[in-house]
């Protein structure tokens, strides 16, 4: 009788493509003979599109501090006795607070399962404003854009250089399991990304419900087209689409007849759709052990950050959903006891002008994030707050920050809990070598 490694191996190799609820079946018949694999650990990137505006997230809640913030955001400015203080980490520490709207960021803060990371961004090394006034400074490509700052956020590598990400490149370098995994360690329920991507099998996307599934005549006689269409052949391009074709239908045959066995969640998710993202990441890490997945790294997206305009309109709803969906998901990893084993982690295209445009900011450099969960050293704001001062010696024009902390820090934070060595680091990060702090403190 063959192991379950042996069985499992070659399900992965295609056996699963031909009865999934066969596989299934098997899979779970032989439960008993599994190995115990590493601890499970999933990453979590929540990526904020448009550039969010984290002045209006963290906010100065003392008198003077708060005073100078007003003045310069003008309309844009959060009343002072509006926020929602932050028990700051001690005495010396300077007073913050978060929107009134975020609230379930702010009760997670309080409790020690949130942390702030304080004006990061996009810097290929440390970088001064006089490097960067004088144009010195090694910086990265096409700063204040969306689509390249998106893109190098995404890659942290050179963009002309193939198209891979560093969650991507970080699959590369995860513990090794007990027993082949069925999925890629990269899902996405946003669609095709940068960050994941690494190669034709490196990542795997969904929607909110699951995989797609072929419903009615008419979708019948398209799927037989396509059928027709992506047969496999002789030319090597068609080859290569009728694998990766039916790669992923395999694959979605194979989620859907986990996810079907799944009851609801315990918790109850809001009806937005970055809440129902938050939701069907925790049904797939509900199904994970079932998947032999003992590392996993999942994108949702949450959009419309880009507030050049009616940000007072907008804005508002846009941090509660933030909020609730984070605070949502944490309490269900609560009660699947891992909310020690899942590290959710914002990431936007850049921080936006601590000035107003008169209806709107406008586009910006460094910002705050937002890590949850994993066990960090919670309810503290890591690295130093900017100076939020016109030409003081933080901005670069127009309220733009200077990033104090690198993207490659952050990432290669959140990479060394999931499992990455050192050494691997600098394979998934080629600029990290430039920062004498490889990564920062947030455990």
């Amino acid at each position: 009788m063959s192991s379950r490694r042996d069985f499992l191996r070659q399900a992965r190799a295609g056996a699963m493509a031909a009865s999934v609820p066969g596989l299934v079946s098997a899979l779970h018949a032989t439960d008993a003979l599994a190995a115990p694999g590493p601890e499970f650990k999933a990453l979590v990137c929540i990526f904020l599109f448009g550039g969010s505006d984290s002045h209006n997230m963290v906010i100065p809640a003392d008198a003077a501090g708060h005073a100078s913030y007003a003045g310069i955001r003008q309309a844009l400015a959060i009343p002072r006795g509006d926020l929602l203080p932050m028990t700051p980490a001690s005495a010396a520490d300077d007073l913050y607070g978060f929107h009134p709207q975020m609230s379930g960021m702010h009760s997670l803060f309080e409790a020690g399962k949130l942390s702030v990371v304080a004006n990061v961004g996009t810097i290929t090394r440390p970088t001064t404003k006089a490097e960067y006034l004088a144009g010195s400074a090694v910086l990265p490509p096409r700063l204040f854009s969306h689509n390249t700052q998106r893109d190098y956020i995404q890659s942290l590598g050179p963009l002309d250089a193939g198209r891979s990400g560093w969650a991507g490149r970080a699959s590369r370098f995860l513990p090794p399991s007990a027993l082949p995994s069925l999925l890629p360690a990269n899902l996405s329920f946003a669609g095709y990304n940068l960050l994941q991507a690494d190669g034709a099998d490196s990542s795997f996307a969904m929607g909110l419900s699951g995989p797609a599934v072929i419903n009615g005549a008419l979708d019948v006689e398209r799927a037989a087209a396509l059928d027709d269409i992506s047969a496999p052949g002789d030319h090597l391009f068609q080859q290569a689409f009728a694998d990766v074709r039916q790669r992923s239908l395999s694959l979605g045959n194979l989620i859907r007849a986990e996810l079907e066995q799944l009851g609801p969640t315990q918790t109850t998710f809001s009806s937005t759709r970055f809440s129902q993202s938050m939701r069907a990441v925790s049904q797939m890490i509900a199904v994970s052990d079932r998947l032999n997945m003992a590392r996993q790294i999942f994108f949702v997206s949450a959009p419309g950050w880009d507030t050049h305009s009616r940000q007072n309109e907008v804005f508002p709803g846009l941090v509660s959903s933030l909020s609730n969906g984070i605070a949502e998901f944490q309490a269900e990893m609560q009660l699947q006891g891992l909310e020690d084993q899942v590290l959710s982690f914002t990431l936007s295209d850049f921080g936006r002008t601590l000035t107003s445009n008169g209806d709107g900011s406008d586009h910006g450099w460094g910002s705050h994030q937002f890590v949850v969960g994993g066990g960090i050293a919670g309810g503290q704001i890591v690295g130093s707050m900017p100076d939020l001062s016109l030409d003081g010696p933080d901005d670069i024009g127009r309220g733009r920050m200077l990033p104090a902390q690198g993207m490659e820090q952050y990432g290669a934070a959140v990479s060394s809990w999931l499992g990455l060595q050192d050494a691997d680091l600098d394979l998934v990060f080629p600029n990290l070598a430039n920062f004498g702090q490889r990564t920062l403190d947030l455990f």
